[in-house]
């Protein structure tokens, strides 16, 4: 049976109301995705102290590197972050992250997992891999307080000869088009993971990477 005028109506009535939370979504997306990088860039300033706090350590210690800067060598244990979101709509956010976490995990037989995210939780327990430790809840905007017991957890553990190294999977926000699966080695703290890390903060384009100029400028002593 033909639809009738007012079946019509209320169609087009539905897919337009539809149309406008799709635009007030897009608004708010957008408005957290800039305070996101604002925040992001902010660091930077004391990352960029911290990377010459390690170069120049490196050059005047002397004798044995203290644990965070070697290597253990007890143990070839190693573990690894999957950073992810708590929520779902993120597109390909979390699935390439995780894609990249699964192969390492499946190359290396012993690799430990700590993830960050109810995604990442249940997407690793779907496939029978154990979850060591879990951080919840961290929200859109995380404070250095609420990172601390995650910091705390990876550094004791390390010096404490529990992994040879500690990996971490996340993404890596280049462009609004553009965000890149990045596995990274970040303990033992090594000079030039520390370099690519940094220089990955800045947008590789639009008007944030124009307004902060280039990110190598960053690291350069």
């Amino acid at each position: 049976m033909a639809e009738s005028l007012r079946d019509i109506k209320q169609r087009i009535k539905s897919v337009t109301q539809t149309g406008e939370i799709a635009r007030a979504m897009g608004a708010v997306a957008a408005s957290k995705m800039r305070k996101a990088q604002l925040l992001a860039l902010r660091s930077r300033p004391y990352s960029a102290q911290a990377f010459q706090l390690l170069a120049n350590l490196r050059e005047r210690i002397g004798g044995e590197l203290p644990l965070l800067l070697n290597e253990q060598k007890d143990t070839k244990k190693e573990a690894i972050l999957v950073i992810g979101s708590d929520k779902g709509l993120a597109g390909a956010y979390n699935g390439n992250v995780f894609k990249k976490a699964y192969e390492y995990i499946k190359e290396k037989n012993d690799a430990e997992v700590v993830v960050v995210g109810k995604k990442a939780r249940d997407f690793f327990r779907a496939r029978n891999i154990t979850v060591v430790k879990e951080f919840i809840g961290f929200g859109d905007y995380t404070t250095p307080q609420e990172v601390l017991p995650l910091a705390d957890f990876l550094v004791n553990e390390y010096m404490n000869g529990r992994w040879r190294q500690v990996m971490a999977a996340y993404t890596n926000f280049r462009s609004t088009l553009k965000q890149e699966a990045t596995l990274h080695a970040f303990l033992p703290i090594n000079q030039e993971k520390m370099k690519e890390i940094i220089e990955g903060i800045i947008p590789g384009q639009g008007r944030f990477s124009e307004r902060h100029g280039n990110a190598q400028n960053l690291t350069q002593n």
